[in-house]
């Protein structure tokens, strides 16, 4: 018996409004665990209690916002709710580039919250929506090893940035693309972008042909 060839299945190279593309504009994401403390520290001279309020405050608005996902679920216009959440990120960053008080600190770490909780979630359901049912998994595997770059990249950029300009500068720095990205989402995004055509025959019917014969 042959053993059957696998490949994977087809998946287009994501453009900057689909699935694939939302995680590498969301730099935030692994830059602000990895060096909040420590610019909270050094800028504003935080505790190492209030850090961990810092923290807090973050994951908070975050799981909110995953729990606020799962209650309102089915979310209609995923696409806009997505934009929006990216919008939020470069108001969070500035606010931490350039609050110049603890205060402002802890409310753009709030705002962050906010997409940290949403863009993971809307993601998958945008990829669940936007390819293949036999396509998913092999999407799914894409979406997770491009968070994961960017997991393992962000990081040391931002160290390598933040010893040359500072953090609040760095932070700021990081605002530019995410609001390029959030601005080219934005628009004509009300539904997820379908990544490939089903089929002809595939739930769709084509012209019917003589009795005992299928579509031609």
């Amino acid at each position: 018996m042959r053993t059957p060839r696998l490949s994977a299945p087809r998946f287009p190279c994501p453009s900057p409004g689909t699935p694939g593309s939302t995680r590498r504009g969301l730099a935030p994401s692994p830059a602000l665990p990895a060096f909040g403390g420590v610019f909270a520290h050094e800028v504003y001279g935080a505790s190492y209690e209030r850090i961990q309020l810092l923290f807090a405050a973050f994951f908070l608005t975050s799981f909110l916002a995953r729990l606020a996902v799962v209650l309102t679920a089915p979310i209609r216009r995923k696409g806009v709710v997505f934009g929006v959440a990216v919008l939020l990120t470069p108001g969070g960053l500035v606010l931490l580039g350039a609050g110049h008080a603890l205060p402002l600190f802890v409310l753009g770490c709030l705002v962050l919250g906010i997409p940290h909780g949403l863009t993971y979630p809307l993601s998958a359901a945008l990829i669940a929506d936007g390819v293949a049912p036999d396509e998913v998994g092999f999407a799914n595997v894409v979406f997770s090893a491009a968070s994961n770059i960017v997991g393992f990249l962000v990081p040391p950029a931002v160290g390598l940035l933040a010893g040359r300009w500072g953090y609040p500068t760095t932070f700021l720095a990081l605002a530019a693309p995410v609001a390029i990205l959030a601005a080219a989402l934005l628009p004509g995004h009300g539904q997820a972008p379908r990544l490939r055509q089903p089929a002809v025959g595939a739930g769709t019917a084509g012209p019917a042909g003589p009795a005992g014969e299928g579509p031609r």
